[in-house]
């Protein structure tokens, strides 16, 4: 996987590992100078996920995975143009950034995810979610999740200056139904696109994946012989014909 810079005139690569066993690596270049790469980091960091420069190049903001969920890696520009890691932020629970809904002893594994630089709070603040698993079960007998946290993090000021979004505790059947409401809107707008698209065949492949999710997980029901229904909790129907001539809508109260 490669890449450049927000200026374009760093050249980044994520390279497999000579083993298979340990980790990828990151290298930078000058751009169109690869015979200058040079390694991001140490050999020994987890694997990269996602890498993201400020708009001027003085930053680098890595994203890894880890076997516990995921982290950041911060990289700073110096003088002779190579990159330093720079205060670590592997815990943005404990540092006081993260609302705290359950203790950091019921932590069992968390997540972050990179969203996007934010000008509105300094040229070096951005946007991240974070998500975690607790060490406690909920009434359906599943680990509870901390999920829905957002809020901006100032590279410079090494603290999170803004949340976003709070949190929520969830039971694992809420994110559950959560996931296949949010997949039920997908598939709602697919078939929309389906009734208007040129290229229904296209289309209808790229719905297959939901629809595939769905009837695994019961939230729709599937009869296959002349046309395909999908139904919701609402009682809406949905029926495409199996033929792809002609497509329609249609809308009955379920039995």
């Amino acid at each position: 996987m490669t890449g450049k810079s927000a200026t374009g005139n760093i050249t980044w690569e994520i390279r497999p590992p000579a083993d298979n066993r340990s980790d990828s690596t990151i290298w930078l270049w000058p751009d169109g100078q690869k015979d200058k790469a040079t390694q991001l980091g140490g050999s020994q960091d987890a694997e990269p996920q996602t890498i993201d420069f400020s708009v001027d190049d003085a930053w680098i903001v890595v994203q890894r995975h880890l076997s516990s969920g995921s982290v950041f890696s911060f990289y700073r520009k110096q003088a002779d143009g190579s990159y330093t890691e720079d205060e670590s932020a592997e815990d943005f629970f404990d540092n006081g950034g993260i609302d705290k809904m359950a203790t950091s002893e019921q932590v069992d594994r968390s997540s972050v995810g990179f969203e996007k630089w934010t000008d509105g709070f300094g040229p070096y603040a951005f946007a991240f979610s974070w998500n975690a698993r607790l060490s406690r079960r909920g009434p359906d007998t599943f680990l509870l999740l901390c999920r829905g946290w957002r809020g901006v993090y100032d590279l410079q000021k090494h603290a999170v200056v803004k949340t976003l979004e709070p949190s929520k505790i969830l039971t694992a059947s809420d994110v559950e139904e959560d996931d296949l409401n949010e997949d039920y809107r997908q598939l709602r707008s697919l078939l929309v696109e389906l009734l208007t698209t040129r290229e229904p065949e296209a289309m209808l492949a790229q719905s297959q994946g939901l629809f595939a999710r769905a009837d695994k997980l019961g939230a729709y029901r599937i009869e296959p012989e002349h046309s395909t229904i999908w139904r919701d909790v609402g009682n809406e129907i949905a029926i495409i014909p199996n033929k792809l001539e002609r497509f329609r809508v249609e809308h009955h109260q379920a039995m």
